[in-house]
Protein backbone atom coordinates (compact mmCIF):
# COMPACT_ATOMS: atom_id res chain seq x y z
CA UNK A 1 0.00 0.00 0.00
CA UNK A 2 2.54 2.71 -1.14
CA UNK A 3 0.37 5.42 -0.15
CA UNK A 4 -0.07 4.10 3.58
CA UNK A 5 -3.30 4.17 6.12
CA UNK A 6 -6.29 6.27 4.94
CA UNK A 7 -9.88 6.63 5.15
CA UNK A 8 -11.35 3.27 2.86
CA UNK A 9 -8.21 2.50 1.91
CA UNK A 10 -10.04 -1.61 2.67
CA UNK A 11 -11.92 -1.15 0.17
CA UNK A 12 -9.50 -2.56 -2.55
CA UNK A 13 -9.30 -5.74 -0.30
CA UNK A 14 -13.09 -6.39 -0.15
CA UNK A 15 -14.59 -5.18 -3.92
CA UNK A 16 -13.67 -4.94 -7.63
CA UNK A 17 -13.06 -1.07 -7.97
CA UNK A 18 -13.68 -0.83 -11.54
CA UNK A 19 -11.75 -3.80 -12.77
CA UNK A 20 -8.74 -2.44 -10.54
CA UNK A 21 -7.13 -5.74 -9.03
CA UNK A 22 -4.28 -5.10 -7.03
CA UNK A 23 -1.33 -7.65 -6.93
CA UNK A 24 -1.63 -9.15 -3.72
CA UNK A 25 1.21 -10.95 -1.45
CA UNK A 26 -0.05 -14.00 -0.27
CA UNK A 27 -0.22 -12.59 3.14
CA UNK A 28 -2.89 -9.51 1.75
CA UNK A 29 -5.01 -12.65 -0.32
CA UNK A 30 -5.45 -14.39 3.45
CA UNK A 31 -6.24 -10.77 5.01
CA UNK A 32 -8.50 -9.71 2.09
CA UNK A 33 -10.28 -13.33 2.14
CA UNK A 34 -10.99 -13.07 5.88
CA UNK A 35 -12.65 -9.35 5.67
CA UNK A 36 -14.35 -10.07 2.97
CA UNK A 37 -15.76 -13.66 4.93
CA UNK A 38 -15.75 -11.31 8.23
CA UNK A 39 -17.80 -8.87 6.17
CA UNK A 40 -20.36 -11.27 4.67
CA UNK A 41 -21.14 -13.16 8.06
CA UNK A 42 -22.14 -9.42 9.77
CA UNK A 43 -24.37 -8.69 6.26
CA UNK A 44 -25.92 -12.01 6.94
CA UNK A 45 -26.37 -12.51 10.86
CA UNK A 46 -25.54 -9.17 12.36
CA UNK A 47 -23.39 -9.96 14.57
CA UNK A 48 -19.40 -10.43 15.16
CA UNK A 49 -17.21 -12.55 16.61
CA UNK A 50 -14.43 -9.22 16.14
CA UNK A 51 -12.54 -8.52 19.50
CA UNK A 52 -13.14 -5.26 21.11
CA UNK A 53 -10.59 -3.06 21.07
CA UNK A 54 -9.25 -1.41 24.47
CA UNK A 55 -9.51 2.24 23.26
CA UNK A 56 -10.08 4.38 20.56
CA UNK A 57 -6.87 6.13 18.73
CA UNK A 58 -6.69 9.65 17.52
CA UNK A 59 -5.14 11.52 14.94
CA UNK A 60 -3.45 15.28 15.39
CA UNK A 61 -1.29 17.26 14.07
CA UNK A 62 0.86 16.16 17.15
CA UNK A 63 0.53 12.70 16.95
CA UNK A 64 -1.59 9.41 17.81
CA UNK A 65 -2.63 7.91 20.56
CA UNK A 66 -5.61 6.21 23.07
CA UNK A 67 -8.44 8.82 23.43
CA UNK A 68 -11.29 8.39 25.92
CA UNK A 69 -14.52 9.21 23.42
CA UNK A 70 -16.91 8.61 26.18
CA UNK A 71 -15.18 11.32 28.39
CA UNK A 72 -14.81 13.86 26.02
CA UNK A 73 -18.20 13.60 23.90
CA UNK A 74 -20.37 12.15 26.82
CA UNK A 75 -21.26 9.71 24.91
CA UNK A 76 -22.87 6.40 26.22
CA UNK A 77 -22.65 4.68 22.86
CA UNK A 78 -19.35 4.76 22.57
CA UNK A 79 -18.97 3.37 25.89
CA UNK A 80 -20.50 -0.07 25.09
Amino acid sequence: MPMGAQHASELWSLFDLGGFSPEFTPGQQRLSERMIDQWAAFARTGSTDWPRFPYVEELTPRGSGPVDFVGRHHCAFWGG
